[in-house]
């Protein structure tokens, strides 16, 4: 046998003996792999946390459309869904209110509240909160229209996390589509777009659970 063909003999060994090691480990590799996955499926389901708090709303104490003043704690102990509107407002205000009629209707719930806050108070007295309220026909048991001074309606706003800009020369109000569902406790558990239709049935969903305490309320 020349020494050519003796390499090549013992490469061609060499290599079959680590195949052979290869398929030995990958046996015990996927022995483990398959005894691991039978630990793993006997293991409870572990949920996702639906809902996290995500912070307090600042207190507040406004003014509604009754002349009577409402503020952060006399909505304790009831899940309340806010926006941030004006009543002369032309374009995505009374789409808004429009939604925010349908969720009321969605949700019949006693303890399930309605906040809309006046983004332009020198404008928006409580009578007028009222007219406004009585043109759209509003549950007024339940939904609330509020009022301020515009540095405390801006400082709610930036406080709950809602983008909202005072008129300008330049431009008129400027602030958010969505709507925040906050829980019994005052703690502020998610935002949902009022142009998505997916988001609000999912803010029906939410609200509801939120209430009925299928969902646990936050810390106060």
């Amino acid at each position: 046998m020349g020494r050519g063909q003796k390499n090549l003999t013992i490469a061609l060994w060499a290599l079959a003996v680590l195949c052979m090691i290869g398929l030995v480990t990958t046996g015990v590799l996927a022995k483990r792999y398959s005894e691991q996955r039978k630990q793993e499926v006997a293991l409870p389901d572990q949920p996702e946390e639906r809902l996290p708090v995500l912070f307090q709303v600042p207190a507040f104490s406004f003014t509604d459309q009754n002349n009577a003043t409402i503020n952060r704690d006399d909505l304790k102990g009831r899940v309340w869904i806010a926006d941030f509107i004006f009543t002369t407002c032309p374009g995505a205000c009374p789409v808004m209110t429009e939604k925010m009629k349908g969720l009321s209707k969605s949700l019949p719930d006693s303890k399930i509240n309605f906040v809309s806050f006046s983004l332009d108070p020198e404008h928006d007295t409580p009578a007028v909160l009222m007219q406004y309220a009585k043109n759209w026909k509003a549950d007024q048991s339940r939904w609330h229209f509020l009022t301020a001074d515009a540095s405390k309606i801006f400082d709610i706003a930036r406080g709950m996390k809602v983008a909202a800009q005072p008129a300008t020369e330049n431009s008129g109000i400027v602030h958010s589509e969505k709507f925040v569902l906050v829980d019994a406790a005052g703690n502020i558990r998610g935002y949902y777009n009022s142009t998505d239709d997916a988001e609000m049935k999912q803010l029906v969903t939410d609200a509801s659970d939120l209430s009925s305490g299928k969902v646990p309320i936050g810390g106060t």
